[in-house]
């Protein structure tokens, strides 16, 4: 969740999606695992992150876990 985060975080502040997409893609690398998303700030990134990588299939999956 922390590479979520930090690619939210680049994405929102910063013009390094480069950056941000590397975190989403070490992020989508690891097993499907705690911690999940659920607090407000999780679940807006995942959102975020999800338009910005709709191809990203783990982001797909914490999307359905949030029920968007």
């Amino acid at each position: 969740m922390l590479r979520y985060l930090m690619a939210f975080g680049l994405l929102e502040a910063t013009k390094l999606d480069m950056e941000a997409a590397d975190q989403v893609r070490q992020a989508s690398l690891k097993p499907l695992a705690p911690p999940f998303p659920y607090r407000s700030i999780e679940a807006k990134a995942i959102q975020r992150l999800r338009k910005a990588f709709p191809s990203d299939e783990r982001l797909q999956q914490f999307a359905a876990l949030l029920g968007r």
